[in-house]
């Protein structure tokens, strides 16, 4: 394979990965071998939709290390290592997919006993132990499981990998992981699956709308993203109104804006795991980080906190000070409220939240899966806000 080749298929992979929803953002990375001494590999804190081929960038199996403007991804340890170890393995995807990323502390391996499911992925599907990302550690992990994989091995508290003679493989193996995963979720919580069907018919929804806003300057612009309609516009030191009518919705969103100069787009979270949280919960509880990508992105953990109208002012005020070196927090039957700088990152931060939410459910019936410690994911928190994010935001 040449190297125009192999970053053309990396390319097309990565744009396959978004629109299959088997990742978001930058999260995740994709290689190719492309002779038995280099392999091409996705770049740092790039968005899979923005890629070009002068992003991709070539390495050494031996020694995966660049001089280049371009950083590799941060997990190249892995990939280089997989290769390295069978040099069948042509392709790897490694992934931060929700069900297949939610289960990773609860088992040893996972049993495959669909018959059409194990066609794909063998009879079981190792997890490798955990170890903090883009480390060596979290490499010898993974491969230390090769032996007892058909081309898919979930790391604990982190993600997947899926690789195979191809990106068709190797793809396949991630679709089929994530199906064989999500049946697992529902079978061991239906409560669950039910709250999934209602959302997808529409009927799932939080208790008081929070609406979704963004800065505009000295001002912000709350609006109901269901209805497109504008609640309001107002100056964000003084609390002026120049559009609409004012209400505790729109008000916290301001203070919120007031208090961190770096969030310029808030929105509610309305997904399942979400809401069905945000009801099971007793208030005041924090939500710990089972997952490294959610301590990067979230936080060490999150605030629950209750629903009090007549008493919205202590209850802004709360929700404020929860939000201190956090990008979200749950509302009692309302989901979440997300904060971010970067519009983008809104989606991600949804979708990672909502992961991290099917780690807990999962935790409170298997008791031997526990959060990532604090001083680990606070490292992680520290490492994304100071380089990762920055790196993204330039591109």
């Amino acid at each position: 394979m040449t190297v125009d080749e192999a970053k053309s298929i990396i390319i097309k992979t990565g744009k396959k990965l978004l629109t299959s929803n088997l990742t978001v953002r930058t999260w995740g990375n994709v290689s190719v071998r492309i002779d038995s001494e280099t392999f091409a590999i996705t770049p740092s804190g790039y968005g899979y939709e923005n890629l070009k081929p002068e992003h991709i960038v070539v390495l050494k199996v031996n020694k995966p290390e660049t001089s280049g403007s371009v950083k590799p991804s941060s997990e190249r340890f892995v990939h280089s290592s997989l290769y390295k170890a069978d040099q069948n393995i042509k392709f790897i995807i490694h992934t931060h997919q929700k069900f297949a990323s939610a289960v990773s502390g609860c088992f040893s391996c996972i049993p495959v006993e669909d018959e059409k499911l194990s066609s794909v992925l063998g009879e079981t599907v190792p997890i490798a132990k955990y170890a903090p990302a883009g480390t060596k550690k979290i490499a010898r992990h993974a491969v230390k499981c090769l032996a007892k994989s058909s081309g898919a091995i979930i790391m604990a508290q982190h993600g997947a990998l899926c690789f195979g003679e191809d990106e068709d493989s190797a793809f396949d193996k991630a679709e089929a992981l994530e199906e064989l995963c999500r049946n697992l979720v529902f079978s061991e919580e239906p409560a669950l699956a039910l709250a999934y069907r209602r959302h997808e018919r529409k009927a799932l929804l939080p208790l008081i709308n929070f609406y979704s806003s963004c800065r505009e300057g000295d001002s912000c612009t709350v609006y109901d993203k269901n209805t497109n309609i504008t609640v309001c516009k107002m100056d964000i030191k003084s609390g002026n109104i120049t559009e609409g009518l004012f209400d505790f919705q729109a008000d916290l969103h301001r203070r919120i804006y007031g208090s961190y100069p770096d969030v310029n787009f808030i929105e509610q979270s309305s997904l399942p795991a979400a809401l069905f949280v945000s009801k099971k919960l007793n208030i005041d509880n924090c939500i710990p980080a089972f997952l490294d990508d959610f301590a990067q992105i979230a936080g060490e953990n999150i605030f629950l906190f209750p629903f009090y109208e007549n008493r919205a002012e202590e209850m802004n005020g709360g929700i404020v000070e929860a939000l201190k070196k956090r990008s979200c927090v749950l509302i009692n039957e309302s989901g979440a409220l997300c904060c971010v700088s970067d519009k983008d990152d809104i989606t991600a931060l949804k979708e990672i939240l909502e992961k991290n939410l099917l780690a807990l459910v999962l935790s409170w019936k298997f008791k031997n899966y526990f959060p990532i410690s604090r001083r680990s994911a606070q490292k992680m928190r520290k490492g994304y806000i100071g380089e990762y994010s920055k790196i993204s935001l330039k591109i």
